[in-house]
C-alpha cells in the first residue's frame, strides 16, 4: 500500500511539469497541438496497457501478473534516461536547437514568459481568479467521468455485457484509441480556428470544452439503456463517449492554464490536478455503493450521475472561463521582466561586458569624429595624436598624421597656417594678427606680394592697377567682389 501511495505521489509531478515546460516551448498559435502531445501520449499508454495486461496475466512470466509490473518498470526507467538526455527548460538552454527555431519560439513568447527560473507566485490572485476556478471545477468534473470509464468499464463489460477477460482487455482499450485520435484532431482544429481568426481563444476553449462534456453525457445516458443482448452497441457508445472527451484535452480546459497565465501554468494545473484527483477515490466508492448487485439498473444510476456532473462542469466553464492573459499574470510578468533586466545588467558589469560595450561606443565615437574631420578638410589619415579640432572649423590646416604633438588652434583665426611637423613642440598660434595691408590705388606700379607674407591683404576695388600675385602664395586674400579691376 505504501509503495502504491508513493508511486501515485511521484506521478503527480508529471502533468504540472509538462504545463510549465510547454509555457517556454509552445508558440501561442501552436499551443493546443503541442500541449496535447502529452495528454494524447497518456491515452496511448492505456491503449497498450489494457490488452497487454490481459495477455500477461494469463501468459506472463513469474506467475503471470507480476510480469506486468516488471515490464512497466523497465519502460519507465528507459523513458527517464531518454528524458534526461533530450529535454531542456527553454530553447535558450538547448544545445542542439537551430538558431532560426530558437528565435522563432522566443519571439512568439516575448512578454508572456520570463527567462528567469525564480519569480514570485501571486497566490492570492490565482486563488481569487474566476478563470482559474473554471479550470479547477471543469477539471474535477472531467475526471469524475474519466475515472468512471477508466476504473469501471472492465467491470461493467464483465458483469453486465458478459465479456471474458481476454476479450475484455482489447475492448476496454478501444475507447482510449478513439480518445487519443480525438485529442490529436481537436488540437489541430483548435489551433486552426484561432490562427484563421474564426474564433477567439476564449470562444475556442468554451466550444471545445462543451463538446467534450455534453456529447459524452448524452452517450452515457444512451449506454445505460443497452443490455447484454446488444453488447457491441454498448461498446460502440462507450468508445464514442470516451473518445469525445478528447475535445477537452485538445482544445478545452486543459489548454486554458497556458492561455490565462503562461508563467504560472504549472502552478495552476498543479492546483487543478490535485483537486481533480478527488474523484479518483470518490468515484469508485460511489460506484461500489450504487452497484452492490451489478445490475443494469444500478449501473444506470452510475451513468446518470456521471452525465449530470459532465453537464455541470460544462456550464460552469462557459460562464467563468477565459482564454485571455489575465491582468494579474501580466503585471507579475512585467515585474519579473524588470527584475530580470536589472539582474542581467549586474551580471554584465560583473563579467566586464559593460566595459567592452563602452570601448565599442568610444570606437564608434572616434569614427564619427574622423568623418566630421574629413568633412572639414582635415584629412583622411587616422590620427594617433590628440588634437582639439571643432567640426565647424572652416580654415585650412595641413597637419601631418605622423605628428604626435598637440596643437591648439583657435578657430577664430582666418589665416592659413603651415605647421612644420618636424617641430616637436606645442605651438599656440595667435589669430589676433588682423593687420590690413592697403595698396594705394594711385600707385601704377606692379606689386609682387611675397607668398611668405601670412597677412591678409585687402585690395581697394577703386585701384585700377594690375597686381601680380605670386601663385606660390598660399595665404588668404580678402577681396572685395564689387571690385571690377584686374588683379
Amino acid at each position: 500500500m505504501a509503495l502504491r501511495f508513493f508511486t501515485g505521489a511521484s506521478q503527480g509531478f508529471v502533468s504540472p511539469a509538462m504545463q510549465s515546460l510547454w509555457s517556454h516551448w509552445a508558440p501561442p498559435l501552436e499551443s493546443s497541438r503541442l500541449r496535447s502531445i502529452c495528454f494524447a501520449g497518456s491515452q496511448v499508454g492505456k491503449v497498450l496497457t489494457y490488452p497487454m495486461t490481459a495477455l500477461l496475466c494469463e501468459y506472463g512470466f513469474d506467475g503471470g501478473w507480476p510480469s506486468l509490473f516488471y515490464l512497466q518498470g523497465i519502460v519507465g526507467v528507459v523513458w527517464f534516461v531518454g528524458w534526461c538526455l533530450t529535454v531542456y527548460d527553454s530553447p535558450s538552454q538547448h544545445p542542439r536547437i537551430s538558431a532560426r527555431e530558437r528565435d522563432y519560439i522566443e519571439t512568439s513568447l516575448a512578454g508572456m514568459v520570463s527567462g528567469r527560473s525564480q519569480t514570485k507566485t501571486p497566490w492570492l490572485s490565482i486563488l481569487g481568479s474566476g478563470p482559474v476556478w473554471a479550470i479547477i471545477i471543469a477539471h474535477m468534473c472531467c475526471n469524475w467521468g474519466e475515472y468512471t470509464f477508466l476504473t469501471n468499464i472492465p467491470t461493467y463489460m464483465k458483469e453486465v455485457l458478459k465479456f471474458d477477460i481476454k476479450q475484455n482487455g482489447f475492448l476496454s482499450a478501444l475507447p482510449y484509441l478513439g480518445f487519443w485520435l480525438l485529442i490529436t484532431v481537436s488540437s489541430w482544429l483548435a489551433d486552426l480556428v484561432r490562427s484563421k481568426q474564426l474564433l477567439s481563444t476564449t470562444a475556442t476553449r468554451k466550444l471545445f470544452n462543451s463538446v467534450g462534456k455534453f456529447v459524452p453525457a448524452l452517450l452515457l445516458i444512451a449506454v445505460s439503456f443497452v443490455d447484454c443482448t446488444q453488447p457491441y452497441l454498448a461498446v460502440s457508445l462507450l468508445a464514442l463517449g470516451v473518445s469525445m472527451t478528447g475535445f477537452q484535452y485538445g482544445g478545452g480546459l486543459y489548454m486554458s492554464a497556458g492561455d490565462i497565465a503562461p508563467m504560472y501554468a504549472g502552478v495552476i494545473y498543479g492546483i487543478s490536478n490535485t483537486v481533480a484527483t478527488i474523484p479518483g477515490f470518490l468515484s469508485p466508492l460511489a460506484i461500489g455503493l450504487l452497484t452492490p448487485d451489478q445490475t443494469q439498473e444500478q449501473w444506470r444510476q452510475v451513468f446518470y450521475i456521471a452525465a449530470a456532473i459532465y453537464v455541470f462542469g460544462a456550464i460552469f466553464f462557459i460562464v467563468f472561463s477565459s482564454g485571455d492573459l489575465q491582468t494579474w499574470a501580466k503585471q507579475e510578468m512585467q515585474e519579473a521582466a524588470s527584475l530580470e533586466l536589472k539582474v542581467d545588467l549586474l551580471d554584465s558589469e560583473a563579467c566586464g561586458v559593460a566595459k567592452q560595450e563602452m570601448q565599442e561606443a568610444a570606437s564608434l565615437e572616434l569614427k564619427v569624429d574622423l568623418l566630421d574631420s574629413e568633412a572639414c578638410g582635415v584629412g583622411t589619415d587616422t590620427p594617433r595624436d590628440r588634437r582639439h579640432i571643432e567640426p565647424c572649423d572652416t580654415d585650412i590646416r595641413s597637419i601631418e598624421a605622423s605628428d604626435r604633438n598637440t596643437h591648439d588652434i583657435d578657430l577664430t583665426d582666418t589665416n592659413t597656417h603651415n605647421i612644420d611637423h618636424s617641430d616637436t613642440n606645442t605651438h599656440d598660434i595667435d589669430p589676433s594678427d588682423t593687420n590690413t595691408h592697403d595698396i594705394d590705388p594711385s600707385d601704377t606700379n606692379t606689386h609682387n606680394i611675397d607668398s611668405s607674407d601670412t597677412k591678409t591683404h585687402i585690395i581697394d576695388p577703386s585701384d585700377t592697377n594690375t597686381h601680380d600675385i605670386d601663385p606660390s602664395d598660399t595665404n588668404a586674400h580678402n577681396r572685395d567682389h564689387s571690385d571690377t579691376n584686374t588683379h
